[in-house]
């Protein structure tokens, strides 16, 4: 009787957040905790981006925003487990063929970047030499199956167990720069509550736009501290627009409008959550005015998406100006829809 090949697949959940791979990639893993859904309702409510003069003050001439959920430590995931290979140790654990055996068998996910040029199914495959996130979740007799972005959306795919080398060990993949992440997770059966102090305190540094780090960690030098937080940075999307007007080169960065949607998608998905579980109150009326936030941002998301796709620079500009009204719109109904639930939760969150 023949042997049957040797197979090991661990799942992978379609995570909440897939607009950043350092956030999504964990997030795959952590949300299989069976509480992790107060833990992800208690966090990810902040957002910040470049301060858009220091960035071209700096020598940045891009149309890229750097729009993000504030999420400092990928490794501060609180439903799942994690084990950081630092310094040069972990440049040769993956030449050992029974390393990524012998994790994934314990249960563990594999996180790194490797060159995608070597990456079957990446966007650089055969291509292109730049390094990039993924989550290793599987083997078989000869290959790994990693977790990543491949075609603009999160995907599986299957590579040969050489060619994960090949793009691992890439002079593209600066040892300095990049093998500084190799992070096993796991998800771990931890408890997880809902933490209502932390959700006040959020969201009235986004309202503020007070910077979250600066506040948590008063006694480290933030090198990307040059940013601007929370309500705020609707004005660096002003301000970006408008220089993609005065350019020749208009096209914006599509991680950008995907995150600003999913950030209202996903602060709508909280208070429905929390009301669900009768932990903070939310009117019928003011769920409506959270779900116009979320359509207009993806309204505004697709228009983004519009203006790289024209090619007649007139066209463009109209688009622009175009978002730019939009913006101004989601700002006002987003202000006022959040003071509203402050004030339906004065005792929990005033």
């Amino acid at each position: 009787m023949k042997n049957q090949a040797i197979q090991k697949l661990l799942p992978i959940l379609a995570p909440p957040i897939t607009s950043y791979q350092q956030i999504a990639l964990p997030l795959a893993v952590a949300m299989q905790n069976p509480t992790a859904e107060n833990w992800l309702y208690s966090n990810y409510i902040q957002v910040f981006c470049v301060n858009r003069r220091h960035y071209l003050a700096s020598g940045n001439r891009d149309n890229a925003l750097h729009y993000s959920f504030y999420n400092p430590e990928i490794t501060l995931l609180e439903p799942a487990d994690h084990i950081c290979i630092e310094g040069r140790e972990q440049l040769y654990l993956f030449k050992n063929p029974d390393f990524v055996k012998e994790a994934i068998g314990a249960g563990w996910y594999l996180y790194t970047d490797a060159d995608m040029f070597y990456i079957d199914g990446s966007n650089g495959f055969g291509q292109a030499h730049y390094p990039h996130d993924l989550l290793i979740y599987g083997y078989d007799e000869e290959n790994v199956y990693l977790h990543m972005y491949g075609e603009s959306k999160l995907t599986s795919h299957r590579v040969s167990y050489g060619s994960f080398l090949k793009g691992y060990y890439s002079e593209c993949c600066d040892e300095d720069t990049y093998r500084d992440r190799a992070i096993l997770f796991r998800p771990n059966g931890k408890d997880c509550a809902a933490n209502l102090g932390r959700i006040r305190w959020h969201m009235h540094d986004y309202l503020d736009g007070t910077e979250t780090f600066a506040r948590e960690n008063p006694n480290i030098f933030n090198p990307h501290s040059l940013t601007m937080n929370g309500i705020d940075t609707y004005e660096e999307f002003v301000e970006l627009l408008d220089y993609a007007m005065e350019n020749e080169e208009k096209d914006l960065r599509r991680t950008d409008l995907y995150c600003l949607y999913e950030h209202k998608k996903l602060m709508l998905d909280r208070v429905v959550y929390l009301r669900g579980k009768g932990l903070l109150s939310a009117s019928d009326r003011l769920l409506e005015e959270l779900g116009s936030v979320k359509g207009l941002s993806q309204t505004l998301m697709l228009l983004g998406l519009k203006v790289n796709a024209l090619r007649d620079s007139e066209k463009k500009d109209t688009a622009l100006m175009s978002m730019k009204e939009k913006l101004k719109d989601l700002k006002g109904r987003e202000e006022a829809a959040w003071y509203r639930y402050i004030d339906e939760n004065r005792e929990v969150l005033g």
